[in-house]
């Protein structure tokens, strides 16, 4: 019995020892089917950098780049997180412009004007005023006359001479030549009067000058009233040369022109008369003394 059992156990312990070597040859086996991969084979590693979102840095820009009362503009503002803010010149009343400004390339201000001839649109409204010849003068042809505007707004302009008692294409012509133009700052034209550039017509009476923007032809302004040109010496004695009447005397030639009134002196009365269509100047001695509006008083 006792050799029986040490029989069995002996087997016991061989097959024990078989299981453990086959178990060990069976991982080994594994190990060896895993392939190996040299260092110096492995890809290189690409580093794809996370996209950040780019954000401008504050920025003024206005799109004339100045300031400029006579044109509406806009400017346009990126703030610190890259938003784009714009902002339009505005009218803040029929008179009042608020302009917006860029004080330097990163920031910006407003600034407010009151505009001469009104505002609208987010602009001052650009003008043109004739100051003379206004209406009422006479001139001679051959003379010269100074032409004189007010501008805002404007650079250059036209001048026309029109003749108002014609309706079609003959009842204007350029004083410039060749249609020229002037820089509107200057104010004033010297214009030789020639007959030549006159408008044909039978009447002498009824001239206008118009000064006209070269940019905005709806810029422009005329005399207010007729004017006279005449190819004679004009002169018209208000008063007919009476001394108990105060009066003016208007005259033109070819060197000067204009108008010439009654004054008094003392008991003197300085009184301007007409002698062959010529201004002229004679004195009267007041007995009674001589009032203050050119004239002598009445016995």
């Amino acid at each position: 019995m006792n050799k029986k059992i040490a029989s069995e156990f002996a087997i016991g312990v061989v097959v024990l020892i078989a299981l453990v070597f086959g178990i060990i040859f069976w991982f080994g086996g594994q190990k060896a089917q895993t392939p190996t991969i040299p260092a110096n084979t492995l890809p290189d590693v690409v580093s794809v950098p996370v996209q950040e979102k780019t954000i401008s840095p504050t920025e003024c820009v206005k799109n004339n780049g100045a300031s400029d009362y006579f044109s509406k503009n806009d400017l346009t503002y990126w703030d610190e997180t890259g938003k784009e803010i714009t902002f339009s010149d505005v009218c803040l009343d029929s008179n009042r412009l608020q302009e917006y400004l860029c004080s330097n390339s990163k920031e910006y201000s407003t600034t407010q004007f009151d505009c001469p001839r009104g505002c609208s649109n987010g602009k001052c409204n650009r003008y043109i005023k004739v100051i003379y010849p206004n209406g009422g003068e006479i001139f001679r042809i051959g003379s010269v006359r100074t032409i004189k505007w007010k501008a805002e707004g404007v650079s250059r302009v036209h001048i026309f001479i029109h003749d108002t008692s014609l309706k079609n294409q003959t009842g204007f012509n350029y004083i410039i030549q060749d249609n020229g133009t002037l820089d509107a700052g200057t104010g004033e034209y010297n214009w030789i009067i020639d007959k030549r550039v006159l408008p044909t017509s039978k009447k002498n009476n009824a001239y206008k000058v118009q000064v006209i923007s070269d940019e905005d032809p709806e810029v422009n302004d005329y005399s207010d009233n007729n004017f006279s040109i005449k190819n004679y010496n004009v002169c018209k004695d208000s008063d007919g040369d009476d001394q108990y009447k105060s009066g003016c005397v208007q005259y033109a030639d070819n060197e000067n022109q204009g108008s010439s009134c009654d004054t008094c002196s003392g008991n003197y009365l300085n009184e301007q008369i007409c002698r062959n269509d010529k201004l002229e100047e004679k004195q009267y001695y007041c007995e009674l003394g001589c009032e203050y509006e050119g004239k002598c008083k009445k016995p």
